[in-house]
């Protein structure tokens, strides 16, 4: 019987690779890099072993024979599954896996330096349990995580130039940088932000894309240079693969289903939701038109003019929704200013999200969609908790909310009991029936308590009976706190979501 070797590549802190830098460029180029090294890299490498790594078609389904044909027509193994974050290789030994890994660490070094690839491999027999032989290689590929190296495998001397954010040597010189004599263009830059550069001239070359080059390009000149970065993650990924997959599956029945799977995902939580926001964005007028998408698996990361970022919201669970009831995601938003340190207000969002997720796990809540925001003023290099702690909000806030979808409306509420319960929505449409003064003066009567928000209310109320009609029903409906938390949050994001448009118009002349 061969032995079999089933091999599991994983590139580790991928979001710190992508967006330690507040340029489009290496952003962009880091996000290809880490989708390319793999599916070019390592089969690149891999043809200086025989016919190299076979790539299944799309579609294609996974045969024991077949491949145990495609060893002996040369190959040295077979892609399995590649989907989440995930790269599973069958190679046809454990000496290939260790001499093609060799090549592979030695090329990301020497070319991606700052990337890092962990890969665990396993014996196994095709014939057998494709879960159980799963479960071993996991369970050993965490067992590496923990023993994995965290310091640098180069360092500097005293007299070498650093890049002050990773602090790696600048030891190239970066040609595609923008400016009117050629020597200016020559800016001096590390090894991996060269390698981000090329690979992001080569993706513009290679592709007719519409997304912004410049986080500046995102703001209209006049306006607020805010922008907004959400950070959107599906919900119970590794449960969803763990579930398809039974016991007594055989290899060539559960790698079906994983790459069936794997389709399903591309289509439902990215093609298919990205092409229906891209066409939203495209009415928003020039800003609208200008974004960056980065999107991978499961997660989506999408930068935008910060006043379009919950149509954005909006158009993805909506259309998450059409797609499947069951598929569903979380979403953490961060508002920054154009200039801010894109790398902190990206670990803002990225927190955010958890913090939706945590929030459906605590409430025992399946099938559902969540997602919390920070409106990011002053230093933001801390995190999210800390922030909320400081400026002691824990106990002021209703986020995360909760998303409903009914009848293709988004719904809104800070509570898991969605029968009638939309306080969110119901906050908005009740803030909306008054004047712009009016809504602000009510969300700093909110931040300061109770007794604040009523003595404004009451000022309020006074001059509009239809005002006060709508709060007694609100009032009948949520209890107090929790009223004044959702107007204390609304408000805050009132300018930039929820304003109407003639009124926005009235306020900014």
């Amino acid at each position: 019987m061969n032995e079999y070797v089933l091999a599991l590549y994983d590139v580790r802190s991928k979001q710190k690779f992508i967006y330690r830098s507040n340029k489009i460029k290496e952003i962009v180029g880091g996000s290809k890099l880490i989708e390319d090294v793999f599916t070019n890299f390592l089969i690149e490498i891999a043809k200086e072993e025989g016919k190299g790594i076979y790539i299944y078609k799309k579609g294609e389904e996974f045969k024991t024979d077949d491949f145990k044909k495609h060893i002996e027509e040369g190959y040295v193994g077979e892609v399995i599954y590649n989907g989440g974050g995930n790269f599973l290789v069958l190679y046809k030994s454990e000496d290939v896996f260790k001499e093609i890994n060799k090549k592979l660490t030695f090329r990301i070094l020497k070319e991606y330096n700052g990337m890092k690839v962990l890969a665990t491999c396993i014996k196994v027999n095709i014939e057998g349990s494709y879960l159980n032989d799963r479960n071993k290689l996991y369970a050993k590929h965490r067992i590496n995580e923990n023993q994995e190296l965290v310091t640098r495998p180069i360092n500097t001397l005293p007299i070498v130039q650093v890049d002050p954010n990773t602090s790696m040597p600048l030891t190239c010189r970066n040609k595609t940088v923008s400016g009117s004599s050629e020597e200016r263009n020559k800016e001096k830059v590390s090894r991996e932000s060269n390698a981000k550069y090329k690979k992001y001239e080569e993706f513009i070359k290679n592709n007719d894309s519409d997304d912004v080059k410049q986080l500046d390009d995102m703001v209209e000149k006049g306006e607020s240079s805010q922008l907004a970065v959400i950070y959107i993650d599906g919900n119970n990924m590794s449960n969803q693969i763990q579930g398809l997959i039974e016991n007594n599956d055989t290899y060539e029945v559960a790698i079906k289903k994983l790459r069936d799977f794997s389709k399903k995902i591309d289509e439902e939580y990215v093609e298919k939701p990205v092409k229906e926001i891209k066409k939203e964005l495209d009415k928003e007028g020039k800003t609208g038109k200008k974004r960056l998408i980065v999107a991978a698996g499961d997660e989506m990361t999408i930068i935008c003019n910060a006043k379009h970022a919950y149509k954005v919201l909006e158009t993805y669970f909506r259309k998450q929704d059409e797609i499947s009831k069951n598929n569903t995601s979380c979403a953490g938003v961060a508002i920054f200013h154009s200039h801010a340190p894109f790398a902190d207000a990206y670990a803002i969002a990225e927190e955010c999200c958890s913090n939706a997720k945590k929030k459906l796990r605590e409430n025992n809540i399946e099938n559902s969609r969540a997602f919390d925001f920070h409106y990011c003023q002053g230093a933001i290099g801390t995190s999210l908790e800390d922030i909320r702690r400081s400026n002691h909000l824990e106990d002021k806030i209703s986020t995360p909310w909760y998303v409903f979808v009914k009848d293709n409306e988004i719904k809104l509420s800070s509570d898991v009991d969605e029968k009638n319960n939309f306080i969110v929505s119901d906050v908005i449409e009740f803030l909306q029936a008054m004047n712009h003064s009016n809504v602000k003066a009510l969300g700093k009567a909110a931040l300061r308590g109770d007794g604040e928000l009523n003595i404004e209310l009451q000022r309020v109320i006074a001059h509009s009976s239809k005002e006060d009609n709508e709060y007694k029903n609100l009032e009948n409906k949520y209890e107090k706190k929790e009223l004044r938390k959702a107007i204390r949050d609304v408000v805050t994001m009132y300018d930039l979501w929820f304003k109407k448009g003639e009124e926005y118009e009235e306020s900014n002349n």
